[in-house]
């Protein structure tokens, strides 16, 4: 994954919340696409790399 700028930290809520604008769709409905991403990652990445990035999203900002 790529970005333009230096990484941001954000709480869960806020992502869903940008989320939710991107896609222009409720919080709920982003909730569970982000939800279905990590499951999809999930199945992607190996065990190690996933730790790894779960670790960074529920680390407190």
């Amino acid at each position: 994954m790529t970005t333009t700028g230096p990484a941001q930290r954000f709480d869960p809520a806020d992502f869903i919340g940008r989320v939710a604008h991107r896609e222009d769709v409720p919080a709920e409905v982003a909730e569970r696409h982000a939800a279905v991403v990590l499951t999809a990652l999930g199945q992607a990445l190996d065990d190690e790399s996933y730790r790894h990035l779960t670790e960074r999203l529920l680390r407190e900002p």
